[in-house]
Parts: C-alpha cells; structure tokens; sequence
C-alpha cells in the first residue's frame, strides 16, 4: 500500500472491504513495507541489469536484415 501512496490508513481500509483481518500495527506494518521495498529495489535492479546485458549482446550480433528482437 505505501507503494501506492497509501501506508497504513490505505491498507485497513482495503482490508476492511475486502473483509480481512486488519494489518499490523502502523509501527510494524512500516518495518515490513521498508524490507519489502529494500529488497523490491534489489530484484528490480538486477532485472533491468539483465536487460540491459541482453541488448548489448543483441546489438554486438545485429543482423544486416534487422530480424532480431529482445524477449520481453
């Protein structure tokens, strides 16, 4: 929810709706969206690094024809 804009307020009210327990405490629920995010961060990193590898090699063995393209 923080992701989005919305913290804890955001995730009880989405929880109430839906008809779930609420999450944890403000104090808590912080802590655990910090670590998500950390570690969100890590695994974005090394996708977009991974891509960028893939381009390259891509580039360096471009075809006069133009046939190839990169996997999404």
């Amino acid at each position: 929810m923080r992701m989005i804009g919305n913290g804890h307020a955001g995730a009880s009210k989405v929880c109430s709706v839906m008809n779930m327990t609420p999450p944890p405490r403000p104090k808590s629920f912080k802590k655990s969206s910090r670590v998500i995010a950390k570690h969100a961060k890590t695994v974005a990193k090394k996708s977009m690094k991974a891509a960028a590898k893939e381009v390259c090699v891509l580039q360096q063995n471009e075809d006069v024809d133009g046939t190839n393209s990169v996997d999404c």
